[in-house]
């Protein structure tokens, strides 16, 4: 690790106490503050809410099918209103098309769209396939080759349902209820099975099995006063659940997804699931699984595609800090991490760094670039990284005033990249630069702009990715005329311009809008007449620190709204980032993380979870985020560990340190208003923490390995216990536990004042054996015990499952000099005395890779063997050899590669218990373990 000497630590840890304290007001000159009146909006009740809405089901005639045609490969129907229409919510299409199409063994698409479509309202039902996936029938798909089945009725009206073939269990059925489909309004009812276990729809901050009477609401929005509140929408749209019914000892899986963009409700009923919609057209995908680690394959590698493979180094821990007050300031963090003995791998810039927090610039005075460059410089020798916050806004400037001219802003409007009003201007709203544009990321000018700053940035200022940030849109858009409507128009002006609009700015309620009456041929895109359960923002107003629904982009003549694809904004700009930040590092891996994604983010980016509180709420449901995520797509996850706002204790943050060493984003982060969290400022944290960082950072050849598994093959980097036993009922609702790939259970303290944790360990009826992390002697547990754990403060629980063979290298201070350690193998025997494993290498860094590597691992009968496929060259021995629950006494060891005795004389033996340690196995690997097949027989 780094040296920092005695003296010089003294005054640094002395200045650092001191800089503990809340770093507001800022430093830095603010940003012009806007009247509050800026962003009021009409309330409006959802009508989830609303005791006097309408019910569709009881007013609405529903469809019957006509010109039913059915072949090997699906069906096809026109769907006709079987009756005069209702209107409810918008204005009832008549004619509609279902298409079911068998696309594999394990998938089912069942699409019900208007018949008739064109240029002119395209887009206001059907998702493009270049949005997001959108996949077809596989080869010699055909109905007798189907895990699932469809079928139909028209008594009383069209309704369906799918089944699984092998057992003819309904998996979804409409069946006693009626299709819906407006221009504004959809609706589809299924039947579900009494207490149903269903996971996923992230996101949002709740249990990780869904209750049976809740209501998960699609519409991304941020709450600047309370940005993760329970139970609420929040930043990110992934419409697909995976339900489990368990049945004698076993269980089946399957999952169902919903393939729309717009503002949704899923509302969870003890006896059915209503799902509606304020737009677009019913396109689900059935998996047929059965276990729940299948259906998150399925989704993954059939649907939405496979995660990206973030750069080796992003598994590393980063600090961060709204507030850190310029290079100086950010070299002192990562000096005391490092007298600390803490590895930290990047350092994170929030707004901090920008002038008046204006993309694509440098605070003059705190973050100047020449000394940014010399900063860089020292951070890349020391093998670190540097990651500045990105928003996807752009300051508008005064024209008035030459000295607040911004070429970024020019150069978008000179490409026209900016998302428009619905007239001819561009749509201004109110982010933290100001008043500000927004890219129009579905038109490939603004993918040019937008990859054009980053790389011209980039070329002054080799900064080594961002975390891109959302959108938001603080004000009222009142159809658009109350802002500076005109670039001419001040930040001044304008706030008058709201002051007139609202005269009484310190009014403590908002106008109440109930609900909007369609109006034929009429779509009302700020306030549909469904309303959705908007609650993550006070009134629940669409329009509500969002871009406004009514904006419109660039892809005309018929253009499309943000109606139909605000869902899609954080999607979108991801992936441009992506591709810009590939463009500006030509070959390498881009560090890729969004606030807000869509179902398919996660084959371009990694994910954070929102601005958490200091609460031990906010980190209970953690792990239950963490796991809706690994369902979505997205395992390169983590929320902010000790809380983003209030104030973090020693005792929370320790715990947090702790917990959040096993996600794969790892970040410590907070707000400038609160007291600084950063895992050295008390001496506890900091012991904890330099424990669990050693583990973490020991065990980077196994995480990224299952990174690999999950870019191949669609599977869990963190998995629910659920997943892992899908035959234990009692695991159903666990999320207080979860594992680490299959290999290993984490059991961590998740309330205050507490030495002693309890957790179960899933198996053990059925032989499996637990070992302890630190001793490696079994866990005596009795099956579905609730076992009782020493967890002092210091400890974190952790637990290796019998079976499993696990390659780690020593932690270096950060993961370059971690990869070049010796290996090490944990070899954990079942109860039949067997265990496997397996190992991926490539070099961490590029998209493309000249080589790659993949080491599978097997021990049985007193022998261990490796077999290798690839070419990567890795020049590392094997150090040592470590077998728990081995019941012989074997005193030496024969060791071949590629069948080729090796010199293995000065291999050491010991033993504690039934742990065998045999180190010193440097010299007959010497020439690299891995370079060819090992045979290691212990006699």
């Amino acid at each position: 690790m780094w040296k920092v000497e005695a003296p010089c630590l003294f005054a640094l840890l002395l200045s650092l106490a001191s800089a503990q304290q809340p770093q507001y007001p800022p430093a830095f000159p603010p940003t012009p503050i806007l009247s509050s009146a800026i962003n009021y909006a009409p309330s409006i009740t959802p009508n989830v809410m609303d005791v006097s809405a309408p019910d569709a089901q009881l007013v609405c005639p529903g469809y019957r099918a006509t010109d039913v045609r059915q072949d090997s490969s699906g069906v096809t129907a026109d769907l006709v209103l079987a009756g005069p229409a209702c209107n409810t919510y918008g204005n009832d299409i008549h004619d509609l098309a279902l298409s079911v199409q068998y696309q594999s063994k394990e998938r089912l698409n069942v699409r019900i769209f208007p018949k008739y479509l064109d240029a002119s309202n395209r887009s206001l039902y059907l998702l493009a396939r270049d949005l997001t996936p959108q996949p077809g029938a596989e080869p010699q798909a055909c109905e007798a080759n189907s895990d699932l089945k469809f079928s139909w009725s028209n008594d009383p009206t069209f309704q369906f349902q799918v089944t699984r073939v092998s057992n003819g269990d309904v998996l979804f059925s409409t069946y006693g209820s009626k299709v819906v489909f407006e221009d504004q309004f959809l609706e589809l009812v299924t039947t579900m099975v009494p207490e149903y276990n269903i996971y996923g729809l992230a996101e949002s901050l709740r249990s990780f099995r869904l209750s049976n009477n809740f209501t998960q609401t699609f519409w991304n929005v941020y709450n600047l006063d309370e940005d993760l509140a329970l139970d609420v929408n929040a930043h990110s749209v992934h419409p697909m659940y995976l339900e489990t019914r368990y049945e004698q000892g076993n269980s089946s899986s399957h999952g169902v997804y919903a393939r729309n963009a717009h503002g949704q409700d899923w509302l969870l009923r003890p006896d059915h699931l209503t799902y509606r919609t304020i737009g677009g057209s019913f396109d689900f995908y059935f998996l047929s699984g059965s276990k729940p680690k299948q259906v998150i394959s399925q989704y993954q590698t059939g649907i939405v595609n496979t995660p990206i493979m973030q750069p080796y180094w992003a598994l590393g821990f980063h600090q961060c800090r709204w507030s850190y007050q310029n290079w100086t300031n950010l070299m002192e963090v990562l000096d005391a991490y490092a007298a600390q003995g803490i590895q930290v791998e990047g350092i994170m810039n929030d707004l901090d760094y920008l002038k008046l927090n204006r993309d694509f610039t440098n605070n003059a005075g705190h973050y100047d670039i020449t000394p940014g460059q010399e900063f860089l410089s020292q951070l890349h020798a020391r093998g670190q990284y540097y990651l500045p916050i990105l928003d996807p806004n752009i300051y508008v400037p005064n024209p008035n005033n030459a000295s607040d001219s911004y070429p970024t802003y020019d150069r978008g409007a000179e490409l026209n990249a900016y998302i428009r009003d619905g007239d001819d201007d561009y749509y201004y709203g109110v982010e933290w630069p100001g008043f500000s544009v927004f890219p129009d990321f579905l038109m490939p000018q603004a993918h040019q702009f937008w990859t054009e700053q980053i790389q011209q940035y980039h070329d002054v200022f080799a900064f080594d990715g961002f975390w891109l940030d959302l959108a938001v849109d603080y004000r009222y858009p009142e159809m658009f005329a109350v802002t500076n409507a005109t670039e001419a128009a001040s930040a001044s002006s304008a706030a008058m311009s709201q002051s007139s609009a609202y005269p009484t700015p310190m009014a403590t309620s908002t106008p109440v809008y109930m609900r909007t009456l369609p109006t034929p041929g009429v779509r009302n895109l700020n306030f549909p007449p469904y309303a959705i359960n908007n609650a993550a923002v006070p009134g629940s107003s669409l329009v509500k620190q969002v871009v406004a629904p009514n904006a419109t982009h660039n892809d005309g003549p018929h253009n499309s709204t943000e109606y139909e694809l605000h869902n899609l904004y954080g999607h979108l700009s991801a992936n441009a980032t992506y591709n810009a930040l590939v463009a500006a590092r030509p070959g390498e891996r881009p560090f890729a993380m969004a606030r807000s994604t869509f179902a398919g983010s996660g084959n371009f980016t990694g994910h954070w979870g929102q601005d958490g509180v200091s609460l031990w709420s906010n980190m209970y449901f953690g792990i239950s985020q963490a796991l809706q995520f690994s369902i979505a797509g997205i395992p390169y996850f983590g929320v902010e560990t000790c809380g983003f706002r209030q104030n973090a204790d020693m005792e929370l943050c320790t715990r947090w340190m702790q917990l959040n060493s096993w996600s794969p984003m790892y970040r410590n982060h907070n707000s400038r208003n609160t007291i600084a969290q950063e895992a050295y400022r008390w001496s506890t944290t900091a012991e904890a923490t330099r424990r669990v960082m050693n583990i973490r950072y020991s065990l980077l050849p196994y995480t990224y390995t299952l990174f690999h598994h999950a870019n191949v093959e669609g599977a869990t980097v963190l998995t629910a216990l659920a997943w892992e036993f899908p035959g234990d009922p009692q695991l159903k609702a666990i999320e207080t536990q979860f594992m680490s790939g299959p290999a290993l259970l984490i059991t961590p303290v998740l309330a205050p004042l507490a030495s002693t944790v309890r957790g179960v360990f899933p198996g053990i009826a059925e032989g499996t054996i637990w070992y302890d992390w630190n001793t490696l002697e079994p866990v005596d547990a009795a099956p579905g015990e609730n076992k009782t754990l020493d967890a002092p403060l210091e400890h974190q629980n952790v637990h290796v499952r019998g079976g499993y063979i696990i390659p780690m290298q020593k932690a270096g201070n950060t993961t370059k000099t971690s990869r070049q350690s010796p290996w090490s193998l944990l070899v954990a025997l079942d109860k039949d005395g067997n265990a496997e494993g397996d190992l991926y290498l490539d070099d961490g860094i590029h998209i493309v890779q000249n080589a790659t590597k993949n080491v599978q691992f097997h021990f049985s009968e007193d022998t261990f063997t490796s077999t290798v496929r690839g070419d990567f060259e890795d020049r590392l021995p094997l150090a040592n050899l470590t077998i728990a629950g081995i019941k012989s006494r074997p005193s030496k060891a024969s060791v071949t590669l590629n069948g080729q005795d090796c010199n293995a004389s000065g291999a050491s033996f010991s033993y504690v218990g039934d742990v065998l340690y045999l180190t010193q196995l440097n010299t007959p690997t010497s020439g690299g373990a891995w370079n060819g097949d090992v045979r290691i027989q212990l006699d």
